[in-house]
């Protein structure tokens, strides 16, 4: 089958310069159960090349084994994924960093393991930080305790984050994010049985959300 000039001439430039990445990519896709061998297959082919050719896709592919492993119960590999994100660490690779934690907090999530997650958002906080995506931390932190503040046992330390984060949100105008917000302070007030605050950030969430829908409106007018 001939590709189209442009996008898919880009593509196989991609695959001669790093056939390495190419092989791994294959493999992540074939997710079926009747394809693990021949993923494994592929795996460990790009493995070889990747270790010869590349600065960290080694790297890469034995942190995602770890972390198959680990997420079907095996948690023996705890200390493995912590030694993994060190290595990342040691490196100038801050997005594999970043990707590396985010599946490290899928674990934490698993387990139900709530001082690892505080310490891998610390981390992920610090992260952003050195690399100026403070704003996609918040919008990933608020994310994440929505699915788990309530069970945590930290509630006032979550509570303070979030007054911390609506203060600091507030001045780039993101009612979407801010609602979230002041939804899950709610929550949290509520959860401490004090009504007036509880009244007060669900009056707050619903203006945010209302100037969502006026927003959307106004992008749907023009």
């Amino acid at each position: 089958m001939l590709l189209r000039k442009g996008r898919g001439e880009e593509r196989v430039a991609k695959i001669q310069d790093s056939p390495g990445i190419f092989l791994f990519t294959l493999s992540a896709s074939l997710t079926l159960p009747e394809h693990k061998q021949r993923c494994e297959e592929l795996r460990k082919l790009a493995y070889t090349v990747l270790a010869k050719e590349h600065a960290y896709g080694a790297l890469d592919i034995d942190f995602n084994v770890c972390y198959e492993n680990t997420m079907d119960g095996d948690k023996s590999k705890y200390d493995e994924l912590q030694a993994f994100i060190n290595r990342y660490s040691e490196l100038d690779y801050p997005n594999g960093l970043k990707s590396a934690l985010h599946k490290c907090l899928d674990v934490a999530l698993q387990a139900q393991n709530f001082d690892l997650q505080r310490s891998l958002e610390q981390e992920l906080k610090k992260l952003s930080e050195e690399t100026g995506t403070t704003l996609l931390w918040i919008t990933g932190y608020i994310n994440l305790i929505s699915r788990y503040h309530l069970r945590s046992g930290y509630t006032d330390l979550i509570k303070n984050t979030v007054l911390d984060i609506y203060q600091e949100i507030a001045q780039y105008q993101l009612p979407m994010t801010q609602g979230q917000a002041a939804s899950l302070l709610t929550d949290i007030y509520i959860q401490q049985q004090d009504s007036e605050e509880a009244k007060r950030w669900a009056s707050v969430c619903e203006e945010q959300w209302d100037q969502c829908i006026e927003a959307t409106s106004s992008i749907g007018r023009l």
